[in-house]
């Protein structure tokens, strides 16, 4: 075997800062068939990780993946293997180093070795940056030598480490759902008959049809209008539009007029509602959690963060949306997705790659108790102590979400301090104001 086919290893070099990507990044790419080493997933790939670094690299490694942050860019062993892999790069004539960017990290910020050269983005999307990675490891020819890669990652989630044998209660952030079984299908001659007040949820299907629940008055226009009603689920074969997505849109749009109608104010995209400052008492919504312990979050409030030449203030809103799945599940069940919505101090959207980055920093410490005290809060919220929340404008049509999101008992659980190591990243914000705590202002 030659020198360069003995090279079939991709070396991952990071910063402990950034351990959660490294190690997310080394299952993608074990399960992909790349062999990867990296020193928090060890012997992935049925072998020991190198106890010579230095050997490692010049005689095993294809190519070295750094990951480039303001972390990575002074600590000792990442600027090390750095260095050795540039000089193997321009040893070879190629590029060895293939650098990820991992935060806001500019050029002028690396030294002069590393300034120059053309990272892969990961700062946005982690998806959209290792679609990047696989093209320029596709344009390489980097050997795949994991055929079974797909195995070896499974087999190390199921290590007796990881997976303790201890009943675990799983909370969710899914909410059942009861949909009507049929839906109203309207029929006119003359479209402008069909339009229906502000927010009123229907769903178009060409100028002269469309689909709903349930009815405005349409008065005397409603003399030249033709009503079905329709059963959706089986689909009846006559029907040209998928109805399954037509009841979704309207269950969506009952759902964001309900929220709107309560006080809450959409987004400039229309795809969620937030809750405006004021609302509340200190802008504190109130809940009780699962442990009966009364509770609150903070919806709205203010934070600072350092630009290259001043302080800016960012003005933050708890924002959520709630999307219908029909089908993955044995039964209906809607998604209550978490969001914020970021403003300037005025009240204007931030741009989109500023809101981006802030929305990353105010979340970064969110662990599980901070996501699911929000959803239990806003499902509380929703329901105001009833069982279900009514979607429905007349709440007989029997459109209703349960008040409480679904819960289910496993019998194993993950080790999660073996899985992963919380982050420990300096948040870049100069204010942390608590935001969950207990009704006397302690925090949980």
């Amino acid at each position: 075997m030659t020198a360069a086919a003995e090279r079939d290893h991709l070396f991952i070099s990071y910063a402990s800062e950034d351990a959660a990507l490294a190690e997310w990044l080394t299952l993608k790419l074990t399960a992909g068939g790349y062999r990867a080493w990296c020193d928090r997933v060890k012997l992935l790939g049925g072998e020991s990780y190198p106890r010579d670094i230095d050997s490692a690299i010049e005689k095993r490694t294809f190519r070295m993946v750094a990951l480039m942050s303001r972390s990575s860019k002074s600590k000792d062993n990442p600027v090390k293997e750095r260095t050795k892999a540039l000089a193997l790069g321009r040893q070879r004539t190629e590029d060895f180093l293939i650098p990820l960017r991992v935060d806001d990290i500019t050029p002028a910020e690396l030294d002069w070795m590393t300034a120059d050269l053309t990272w892969i983005d990961f700062s946005g999307n982690w998806a959209a940056g290792f679609r990047q990675l696989l093209k320029k490891l596709d344009s390489l020819e980097a050997p795949r030598t994991m055929p079974k890669g797909t195995e070896a990652v499974a087999r190390w989630y199921d290590r007796p480490d990881v997976v303790r044998a201890d009943p675990e209660r799983l909370h969710s952030n899914l909410m059942h759902l009861s949909v009507p079984t049929t839906i109203k299908r309207l029929f006119t001659e003359a479209p402008l008959a069909l339009e229906p007040p502000d927010g009123w949820p229907l769903r178009w299907q060409g100028t002269d049809t469309g689909w709903a629940f349930e009815l405005p008055d349409y008065g005397a226009s409603a003399e030249t209008i033709t009503i079905t009603e329709v059963a959706w689920n089986p689909q009846p074969v006559e029907i040209s539009i998928r109805l399954s997505d037509v009841v979704a849109e309207l269950v969506r749009k009952h759902a964001l007029r309900a929220c709107v109608s309560r006080g809450l104010t959409p987004t400039p995209d229309g795809e969620s509602v937030y809750f405006p400052a004021g609302m509340f008492e200190r802008d504190r919504l109130k809940y009780a959690s699962y442990t009966g312990k009364s509770n609150w979050v903070q919806v709205a409030g203010m934070r600072s963060f350092r630009t290259s030449t001043q302080v800016e203030k960012t003005r933050y809103h708890l924002a959520f949306s709630l999307r219908s799945n029909l089908w993955q599940w044995p039964e209906p069940m809607m998604e209550l997705q978490l969001r914020l919505h970021l403003t300037d101090e005025k009240g204007e959207a931030l741009p989109d790659k500023i809101a981006f980055r802030r929305r990353k920093k105010i979340v970064q410490f969110w662990f599980n108790h901070q996501w699911l005290s929000r959803v239990q809060a806003v499902a509380s919220w929703l329901s105001g102590g009833a069982e279900s929340i009514d979607l429905g404008i007349d709440r007989s049509i029997g459109l209703r979400l349960s008040a409480v999101p679904e819960v289910v008992e496993a019998s194993s659980r993950l080790d999660e301090g073996l899985v992963s190591e919380a982050l420990q990243e300096e948040p870049e914000e100069l204010e942390d104001p608590d935001e969950v705590g207990s009704s006397d202002g302690l925090n949980d």
